[in-house]
């Protein structure tokens, strides 16, 4: 979908996506660092696992572009609120 907006559209998992897959939704893998570093928009679709409570902390979003908009669509587990909102409230 958002190819049609001629955007990048990248993505981070532990399990690299069927190359099929990727050419159809126009998407690359890339690590997280760099998703989180290079993206305007960041979407968050991950279950909420030991692995995936607090994914978006602190250290995340100092290193997101200031600009940068996050959607998170898994569980509210998955970003620290309280850093979300102290660090919106500086911003």
């Amino acid at each position: 979908m958002a190819g049609g907006f001629l955007a990048n559209v990248v993505y981070s998992d532990p399990v690299k996506a069927d190359a099929r897959v990727e050419k159809e939704l126009c998407a690359t893998q890339v690590s997280f660092d760099e998703l989180i570093s290079t993206s305007d928009i960041v979407t968050i679709h991950t279950p909420l696992t030991k692995g995936s409570r607090g994914l978006i902390d602190a250290k995340v979003l100092r290193a997101m572009k200031q600009s940068a908009i996050i959607i998170n669509t898994a569980r509210g587990g998955a970003i620290v609120r309280k850093i979300l909102l102290l660090h919106y409230r500086r911003s």
